[in-house]
């Protein structure tokens, strides 16, 4: 209930009453007033004065629901939201609720993950001030086409990263990379019955307001963050919504007419064909040049025999 009066409030933006909160969400004055309470212990500035109510000020930095949903465009993202301080991993929750049935749209959210998770299995790494969410579709798609969500969240991505002012890049298959280093990763899972998708998690994780100094020096080498490359910190609401409405948007442009133009972005914002590659399935490593994809979002590598060989997933070293 809390999370619903903070969306109340934040989208007022002015003073609401206790009993005008109370009419909306069907409870009473003493209760609302017992959440707000709750609101300001967790770092929110709420102001009350006698006969005009209640008056948000400020509100912490988090992907919680009143922070989120208040921002929210389009159709898709209308279902429940799950937050949490800290959770294993945000796609694990959201595959377990899309088993359950949840509706489409529902989404999950995280300040950090302990087991978090990227592509091959690899531990992903999801400090404080990321940000790290999951979430549901349920489209009417066959396993094959699953890869061209991983594209289509992709361009959603650089596009809403362009609304900072970074100009960044997709490599092949689910990496957004700002001057060769990667700032943001996608884990597209399906579940599938026979020749039909039941469902898909699409999770997305962006090194926002981190600083690199919580990484491993491993990952320094190959990783940055929108704070370390823009020299402040982001608004992570307003990002992760940015991305979410674009999402939405192209989501159901895809569902009407198909992944072409969809395939067309993705092509402008690229950065992996045309160059000499290695492509590493588990011990097994491939170099040649990225000559292009298939209609599935397979990977065509030219290999330095001439012949041609298509790669429906592994790891990709631009060289």
């Amino acid at each position: 209930m809390k999370e619903e009066i903070l969306a109340v409030l934040k989208e007022k933006k002015k003073y609401v009453s206790g009993q005008e909160l109370g009419d909306l969400l069907g409870v009473s004055r003493t209760y609302i007033w017992k959440q707000v309470q709750i609101l300001r212990k967790e770092g929110c500035d709420i102001v009350a004065r006698p006969r005009r109510g209640y008056f948000l000020t400020y509100s912490p930095d988090s992907l919680r629901q009143g922070e989120l949903k208040p921002l929210f465009k389009g159709e898709l993202f209308k279902g429940p939201l799950y937050y949490f301080e800290k959770t294993n991993s945000t796609n694990v929750i959201a595959r377990d609720l899309a088993r359950r049935g949840t509706p489409e749209g529902t989404i999950v959210t995280a300040e950090t993950q302990v087991k978090g998770k990227g592509r091959l299995s690899r531990r992903w790494l999801s400090p404080v001030g990321g940000i790290w969410l999951s979430f549901v579709i349920y489209p009417p798609v066959s396993p094959l086409q699953v890869p061209l969500f991983t594209f289509l969240t992709a361009v959603a991505l650089v596009e809403a990263l362009a609304e900072e002012g970074l100009e960044t890049g997709i490599k092949w298959p689910n990496d957004v990379l700002y001057q060769g280093r990667k700032i943001a990763g996608i884990l597209t899972e399906m579940g599938a019955e026979g020749e039909r998708v039941s469902y898909l998690v699409i999770g997305v994780g962006i090194n926002a307001n981190i600083s690199l100094l919580s990484l491993t020096p491993e990952v320094r080498q190959k990783a940055s963050s929108l704070l370390t490359i823009l020299g402040r910190p982001v608004d992570r609401p307003a990002l992760a919504a940015a991305f979410l409405a674009r999402f939405s948007h192209y989501y159901y442009l895809a569902l009407e007419e198909g992944f072409d133009r969809i395939i067309k972005l993705w092509h402008r914002y690229e950065i992996t064909l045309g160059r000499k590659v290695l492509l590493q399935q588990g011990d097994k490593k491939i170099e040649g040049i990225a000559s292009g994809i298939n209609d599935s979002g397979s990977l065509i590598l030219t290999l330095p025999d001439g012949r041609q060989e298509t790669y429906l997933a592994g790891e990709v070293t631009l060289l």
